[in-house]
């Protein structure tokens, strides 16, 4: 196959890029096209309509591109689509490709990692007042260092990852969720996002929902607050995660769920779990992973696990400020340590051991089949009925 090298020149293309074959080496160049870039084959219809546009059939390509000099750069001013046979992997490894249009990865008949970008390799999306399109058929393709500062893309596929570093404050993120594999974080993103393994350096600000999950099938995946604030104005949901607070604060303006295998590690008076909607617990855990700081519930709470079990200074807060705050725990295993109610009234749905807790004169607390807390009697007592007691004093 032939080789068109840029030898450190620009090149600039005034039309549409088809590169049905060969390879294109950009070297230290820039390659303009101003409008779209297409790694297709192409083939002319037959029989056209009279009302259709598109002339052409696009197919595999055996086209390939590389970018392995930090000096070069490409720049599409229409859309970029590719649908190459060949392997990328170790071909998109520096430089910088701006996309002014969509982005498209296709698979089907070609290659499922033509779109490999490694190293310090970024695609940069630019518009102000432009959406771009990402559609990336396989997980096996993906992104390196991905620059949305200022635009607006719209995943159209599950399978968007970003490996090394997501760039762009003030960019927003539509469509489907976006996966951030081990990848550096700008402190404020907008949009849904799937975070692997991560440390905070900074506060981090989610406008959207937040889940994280691991890519083992053995091993949680660890996320370290690192005394950071993490805000959520959105849902949290977590999978095989092992969350470490280290004096850090997560904010959670939606509902959250610490899914399957997830342990909270609440160590510290300044380990803290807002919720500003209902809580659900389904994770994992021991004697000793919740033994200080809070988790202040705003909604409804729901315990599906038999490892959820603080103890020594750790705190639950039911402040609900409006609707009634319904709580179920559906495990005799697990319990409450120290509790606080206050706001609205709160009805317990299931039986649960409470150590001790704290009421506001001003908040009604119904405790399963009428249960009552212990009390200290100044003076002989006779109590009329049946005495359920499912705390001390």
């Amino acid at each position: 196959a032939g080789i068109l090298d840029l030898k450190g020149h620009n090149l600039t293309i005034t039309g549409n890029l088809i590169q049905g074959g060969g390879t294109i080496k950009l070297g230290t160049g820039t390659l303009t096209v101003n409008k779209d870039y297409r790694i297709q084959s192409r083939t002319e219809k037959e029989n056209i309509a009279e009302d259709e546009t598109e002339k052409y059939n696009y197919g595999k390509s055996t086209g390939s591109l590389e970018m392995t000099d930090e000096k070069c750069s490409l720049i599409v001013k229409g859309n970029f689509i590719t649908q190459s046979a060949v392997s990328h992997r170790g071909k998109l490894t520096a430089g910088t490709m701006r996309v002014d249009g969509n982005f498209e990865q296709i698979s089907s008949n070609a290659n499922s990692e033509n779109f490999v970008s490694t190293e310090n390799h970024t695609v940069q999306f630019n518009g102000k007042d432009v959406t771009h399109e990402i559609n990336l058929s396989s997980s096996s393709s993906y992104f390196n260092i991905l620059d949305i500062a200022n635009t607006t893309i719209d995943l159209k596929s599950d399978n968007v990852y970003v490996r090394k570093e997501l760039k762009g404050e003030g960019g927003k993120i539509i469509g489907k969720t976006i996966y951030l594999q081990n990848a550096k974080l700008p402190p404020i993103i907008n949009g849904n996002v799937c975070v692997f393994a991560y440390t905070l350096e900074n506060d981090l600000v989610i406008n959207g929902n937040l889940r994280f999950t691991t890519s083992s099938s053995y091993y949680n995946a660890d996320i370290n607050l690192n005394g950071n604030i993490l805000t959520v104005n959105g849902d949290l949901t977590t999978y095989k995660n092992n969350i470490y607070f280290n004096s850090g604060e997560i904010i959670c303006n939606g509902n959250c769920v610490i899914g399957s295998s997830s342990i909270l590690y609440q160590k510290n008076a300044e380990d803290k779990l807002t919720v500003s909607g209902n809580f659900t617990y389904s994770g994992s855990g021991s004697s000793d992973n919740m033994v200080d700081g809070t988790i202040t519930i705003g909604g409804n709470c729901t315990i599906d696990s038999n490892y959820f079990r603080p103890c020594n200074e750790h705190t639950i807060v039911f402040n609900g400020k409006e609707e009634t705050q319904t709580v179920k725990v559906n495990s005799s295993s697990s319990f409450f340590n120290k509790v606080v109610f206050s706001g609205s009234d709160k009805i317990f749905e299931t039986t649960c051991e409470i150590n001790s807790f704290e009421q506001d004169p001003k908040c009604n607390v119904t405790f399963y089949g009428n249960g009552k807390s212990g009390w200290k009697l100044e003076d002989d007592e006779i109590f009329d009925g049946d005495l359920y007691l499912i705390t001390g004093v």
